[in-house]
């Protein structure tokens, strides 16, 4: 069994879009309406947006994340986000952690994301 995909409730779906196929690398799946698109990522994961008045936060602590193939990578990821996205960074360094490590940040709407690499997992 393999979770295939999030559907998130987004105040501006055009600014989503933008933010997940740039810094993650989605690619428009199907679009329903302005209002409603599925993203899809090389793996497979469908991403759902679909736009809200009001976008309710979940729980502190409550978040998803993309596991990229190694630290190289974490770090470049981390350097467009500094240079394309940085107000929405929650840690401007990685935290290192030797095998694995990560950083933190939001989407537009203020999701929690967490960035990594494990190399246990790989």
């Amino acid at each position: 069994m393999t979770i295939n995909h999030l559907h998130l409730k987004v105040s501006d779906v055009s600014k989503s879009v933008e933010f997940y196929c740039s810094m993650f690398g989605f690619k428009e799946k199907v679009k329903f309406s302005d209002d409603f698109i599925f993203l899809q990522d090389e793996s497979g994961f469908d991403l759902a947006l679909d736009k809200i008045e009001t976008v309710k936060l979940l729980p502190q602590g409550v978040h998803f994340g993309f596991a990229l193939d190694s630290k190289q990578k974490v770090i470049e990821l981390l350097q467009s986000f500094k240079t394309k996205y940085k107000s929405l960074l929650k840690s401007s360094e990685i935290k290192d952690n030797g095998s694995w490590g990560d950083f933190n940040c939001v989407d537009p709407d203020g999701y929690n994301i967490q960035v990594y690499w494990d190399v246990d997992l790989h």
